[in-house]
């Protein structure tokens, strides 16, 4: 099956313009011992790693002061545009990010966790949003694993607003919010090479590495 996809990927390939180098990419659970010799053997390599983080406990975090010049305000539907074009100019830093499409703004839009931004923190500069952090409740997982735990889907700071604390700032806004409403932990994915230092951030919020990823390439 890998192959048979590996195949229908080229001829897709085919018909793009012609750049240099492209990739085919996988994903793998390192502990998924099938998937990576299945990787590892049809010639990919090892490109990035990624934690899953996880913080057992929300108690004991204290937000602190959004920096100076900076607003913290109630989310309302009508923003969700101009906080999602935000998020897409700060994730161009990011490791194999691509422009985001206006097909996944599509779907960002109508995803069923997005529907209560009760704990989205964004911090404003006037009209322009400066950082984002946007935190959802995963109801079926919780329900699965019997358990009270919001998930960390972004977490995003401009170039022109960044060590100045905001991230921090709204990341525990945003969770001390959701251990008020009765959430436990919480969960997120991170680059473990993260180019602005997120690791470190979210391990002094109590989050530390449940399971590790890698991504893979292979040229095409």
């Amino acid at each position: 099956m890998h192959r048979l996809n590996e195949n229908r990927l080229r001829e897709i390939a085919a018909e793009h313009p012609e750049v240099d180098p492209k990739w085919l990419h996988s994903e793998s659970i390192d502990a998924d011992a099938g998937g990576v010799a299945l990787l590892s053997g049809d010639g990919y390599a090892p490109a990035r790693y990624f934690y899953e983080m996880v913080a057992a406990s929300l108690e004991g975090i204290v937000a602190p002061p959004m920096p100076e010049g900076l607003d913290l305000r109630p989310v309302s539907r009508d923003q969700y545009r101009t906080i999602w074009d935000a998020s897409a100019e700060a994730f161009r830093d990011h490791w194999g990010e691509n422009e985001w499409t206006e097909g996944e703004w599509s779907r960002f839009e109508v995803e069923p966790q997005h529907a209560d931004p009760r704990f989205w923190r964004v911090g404003w500069d006037d009209d322009q949003v400066a950082g984002a952090v946007v935190t959802t409740v995963p109801a079926e997982e919780n329900e699965r694993h019997g358990r009270s735990r919001v998930y960390v889907s972004m977490v995003s700071v401009r170039r022109q607003w960044r060590r100045r604390g905001l991230a921090r700032a709204l990341l525990a806004s945003s969770l001390v919010g959701a251990r008020d409403a009765g959430f436990t932990s919480a969960s997120l994915g991170v680059d473990a090479d993260s180019p602005t230092g997120a690791t470190d951030l979210y391990r002094s919020l109590g989050f530390e590495p449940q399971r590790t990823f890698t991504s893979w390439r292979k040229p095409l």
